[in-house]
């Protein structure tokens, strides 16, 4: 689930005030939601889409969730998230310190525009969701900007992928493979201010 909500927060983009307030309750509603669907068994193949085998998620469930519950396990630096849902679009901000990110980089030339930022600084991102049918779930990340200034793709892979080493996977998370939605889910569709989880 880790991996998922970060591939959600980095495929997004701002969108100015919130839409919706944090609350702890929320947080645990999402997690329950997350706990029901172990005990669900898949739907049958052709029924996916139905909404009796629709697991409904909103914005604020899923900002709430992030903030309160995943926040702690999150890369170093990364804080006051906000995801917002378009259809088959993301968008979020958030803050990132740049100072924790150019120690993941390394040497950055002095053209590179993250080389011009330090400390703490909002960083906006976009990109569009690719919904799949088996389990899996994709990320097309279109723009990113920090600080008001334009970030190449490349650099925003470079970034994640540092961020996200551990022993178990020393190349980090690669923004642009598939990733595995949470059993039984079999497609997310996202939709103006909530996603629905197909089983």
């Amino acid at each position: 689930m880790l991996r998922m909500s970060l591939a959600v927060l980095l495929a997004a983009q701002a969108a100015g005030t919130p839409r919706t307030a944090l609350s702890k309750e929320q947080a645990e509603a999402f997690a329950q939601k997350l706990e029901s669907l172990r005990d669900r068994p898949s739907s049958r193949p052709g029924k996916s889409g139905d909404a009796r085998d629709s697991v409904i998620v909103t914005e604020g469930e899923i900002n709430s969730y992030v903030n309160y519950t995943l926040g702690p396990t999150l890369p170093a630096g990364l804080s006051d998230i906000e995801i917002q849902l378009d259809r088959d679009r993301l968008h979020a901000t958030g803050s990132v310190d740049m100072d924790e990110v150019k120690k993941e980089i390394g040497n950055l030339s002095p053209w590179n525009p993250i080389s011009l930022l330090s400390g703490q600084v909002p960083v906006e991102l976009s990109g569009r969701y690719l919904a799949a049918e088996d389990g899996f779930g994709r990320i097309e990340v279109q723009e990113a900007r920090a600080a008001g200034v334009n970030i190449p793709i490349a650099m925003v892979e470079q970034m994640v992928a540092g961020a996200t080493r551990t022993s178990s996977d020393p190349d980090g998370f690669d923004i642009h493979a598939p990733f595995r939605l949470p059993p039984p889910v079999r497609r997310v569709r996202v939709m103006p201010g909530r996603a629905l989880l197909d089983l």
